[in-house]
């Protein structure tokens, strides 16, 4: 997305000073260096009036360069050229920022503990805000709206605690896995000249995310008691199912999958009642299993095959995690973390058939020459030489002979 430019700076009488302090020229003579932030800039950018004084000052010039762009450019643009020059196709730079991501989850659940210690399910909503590419500055956010969550966890030392050792880790420190999956909607926010807004290609998503390995260290609080909030740093693995809304058939994946999750849960009660098993773990899993199976259906069907798949792998650091019980099953969780994705791609099911046609139509065009050029070299006469069959070395050139 080409990077929109900045106001020039225009410092108005509503700006408030920020910082106040006196620095010293080579006279010794006291220089303002009030920094003002204007709030009222008409394209929401950020304006900062820098007084002369400070750029006169005995500055670095690298930081007095960066002020002067600031001062007549704007601040978001100043920021985009000092990064622009990293950020060439191809530099290390863009290679490293276009596998990570920001992102930002609030969720409200209820957490239910089952029989079988050190594993419990999740059910509530949830919001997430995602940046999936950290540059430029003004590339689109999502707006991610999970109006049903349902989550698996698992304390890992507690589940593993027949072949761990009592007190592997302090109390501090937390060690856990988790099986998670969302139902709602996915809306771009779009960046425009006059601020944000939301985009028009909103979709139904279904998000499944799996953390094999997710280590959380709590902070202390003021009584030096352990606090509800804490650093987290885990792998990752996700997969995004998406359907247009627009699509005439969005309403019968919506339909197909609640089907399936129903038909799941019914299964695993059904498990449960024969074994005597944990009704909740058995119902949450069958519930999942169920979704799982359904998207296997919806793939292969013309109408219910959704209009795009995303999956990752990869890593994600959060420094200020907030998970904090309420009336014991309740919890309130906030966090926003960093990603970083040693593996992403995506791509349409509808349009494979489409793309493959298009990737072998070289080889079926440069095949039938071939073909055309030894018909003629021996004649004319299609079977007045017997040849060895040789088998296509490849998929393509396999699909490709199939079109002779």
């Amino acid at each position: 997305m080409p990077i929109q430019p900045s106001a020039p700076i225009s410092p108005t009488p509503s700006s408030a000073s920020v910082a106040a302090r006196s620095v010293s020229n080579a006279t010794n003579t006291p220089l303002d260096t009030r920094i003002t932030i204007s709030a009222d800039d008409p394209n929401d950018q950020i304006a900062i009036d820098i007084p002369p004084e400070i750029l006169a000052a005995d500055t670095a010039p690298s930081i007095k360069g960066l002020l002067t762009a600031i001062r007549t450019q704007g601040f978001t643009q100043a920021i985009n050229e000092l990064i622009a020059p990293y950020m060439t196709p191809g530099s290390p730079g863009k290679l490293a920022i276009d596998k990570t991501g920001l992102f930002n989850v609030s969720q409200l659940a209820m957490e239910i503990p089952s029989d079988i210690w050190g594993i419990s399910g999740k059910y509530g909503a949830q919001i997430n805000i995602v940046k999936p590419d950290m540059y430029p500055l003004d590339s689109n956010y999502y707006l991610q709206i999970f109006p049903i969550h349902n989550e698996l966890g698992f304390n890992l030392p507690q589940v593993l605690s027949a072949c761990l050792p009592d007190g592997l880790l302090p109390e501090w420190c937390g060690l856990s896995a988790q099986a998670i999956c969302n139902h709602g909607v996915e809306i771009p926010l779009v960046h425009h000249d006059h601020g944000w807004r939301m985009g028009r290609n909103a979709k139904y998503l279904e998000e499944w995310v799996f953390r094999p390995l997710e280590l959380d260290l709590k902070y202390l609080g003021l009584t030096q008691t352990l606090s509800p909030v804490q650093a987290t740093v885990g792998l990752e693995f996700g997969t995004h199912v998406k359907w247009d809304l627009h699509n005439p058939y969005c309403r019968y994946a919506i339909l197909s999958n609640a089907v399936t999750n129903v038909i799941g849960m019914g299964a695993g009660l059904g498990v449960s009642a024969l074994t005597g098993g944990n009704a909740m773990l058995w119902a949450h899993g069958g519930a999942m299993i169920g979704q799982l199976t359904g998207h296997g259906l919806q793939y292969w069907s013309n109408d219910l095959c959704p209009d795009e798949i995303v999956t990752w792998a990869g890593a994600t650091l959060g420094s200020f995690d907030i998970n904090k019980p309420f009336e014991d099953v309740g919890r309130v969780t906030n966090y926003a973390r960093i990603w970083g994705h040693v593996y992403n791609d995506g791509w349409r099911p509808n349009d494979l058939k489409e793309q493959a046609e298009k990737a072998v139509a070289p080889i079926i065009a440069n095949a039938r020459r071939n073909h055309a050029i030894d018909l003629a070299e021996r004649g004319g006469d299609d079977a007045a030489e017997p040849r060895a069959v040789v088998s296509p070395s490849t998929i393509s050139a396999r699909f490709a002979s199939h079109h002779l």
